[in-house]
């Protein structure tokens, strides 16, 4: 028992890490609230692999660590948490009931899980932009920008999911490989 929280205090350390390293390299701007990135992926397969709990706290502590070294603690820091969240917990919760079955189904389940996380974190952030509004004064975050881009960021999400499950798939299927049953939540 001890070993195994251990391992999953290691795993967790080294995703949020590799978290922060892709949403530092691996994030590109398209415009003002419109970007590709992969930092979700670490959060992606945490959550697949290793289930919705630690794939939350996975999740809170890398978006911790993104908004205070990237904007410095805020008032809506706990609302930019929610999003890096999401991705660990919803794609966790969705692939859990196809953990056990053929590999079609769980390519089915991973897509899903990928599909659900990427919705849910869309409306996190945007959730977490009109908190953004509402508690800071003189927020960049106006009615009119969160509307307005939010087209875009649809599109964007409907371009990561594709990417994201073009990624997912043979990283959990190799992954899976290596884990043992009683190291899975």
């Amino acid at each position: 028992m001890k070993k195994k929280k251990i391992y999953l205090i290691c795993v967790m350390a080294i995703m949020i890490a590799l978290c922060f390293a892709l949403d530092r390299v691996a994030t590109f701007e398209i415009a003002n609230s419109l970007k590709i990135t992969f930092y979700a992926l670490p959060l992606l397969v945490t959550g697949i692999i290793h289930g919705p709990i630690i794939g939350l706290i996975t999740g809170a502590f890398s978006g911790l660590f993104i908004q205070l070294f990237k904007w410095g603690p805020s008032v809506t820091t706990v609302f930019y948490m929610i999003a890096p969240a999401m991705w660990g917990l919803i794609s966790g919760l969705v692939y859990k009931g196809f953990r056990n079955k053929s590999l079609k189904l769980r390519i089915l389940g991973y897509i899903l899980a990928v599909v659900s996380a990427s919705i849910m974190a869309t409306i996190s952030n945007t959730f977490a932009f009109f908190m953004d509004f509402l508690l800071i004064e003189n927020s960049y975050y106006t009615p009119a920008l969160i509307i307005g881009s939010l087209l875009g960021r649809i599109i964007t999400m409907l371009i990561m999911i594709v990417i994201y499950s073009i990624l997912v798939i043979p990283i959990c299927t190799s992954v899976n490989q290596f884990v043992r049953k009683d190291e899975v939540e």
